[in-house]
């Protein structure tokens, strides 16, 4: 599980984080297909002259099966991509 979410300064404190969106990104070693999120920022974040936006790990669990991560496993994003349309 991931959030996106975005500041103004990569530096901001917890508190200056605003969250967009909530993800569930497959097993991607079970999963033989990449799966495409768009995710569209509110309209607060036009105009701004710096603009941080994070994909922040919320929870410890596996995408499969939704139990903790063991010591050596960590959650991953194979490839992102950040586009304007």
């Amino acid at each position: 599980p991931f959030v996106v979410e975005y500041a103004e300064s990569e530096d901001a404190p917890a508190s200056e984080w605003t969250q967009v969106q909530d993800i569930i990104s497959p097993n991607v070693s079970v999963s033989y297909s990449q799966k495409l999120y768009t995710v569209d920022l509110p309209a607060a974040c036009n105009n701004k002259q710096n603009l941080t936006i994070r994909l922040r790990v919320s929870a410890n669990q596996r995408a499969s099966t939704a139990s903790a991560t063991s010591d050596t496993g960590n959650n991953v994003l194979g490839f992102v991509r950040l586009s304007s349309r």
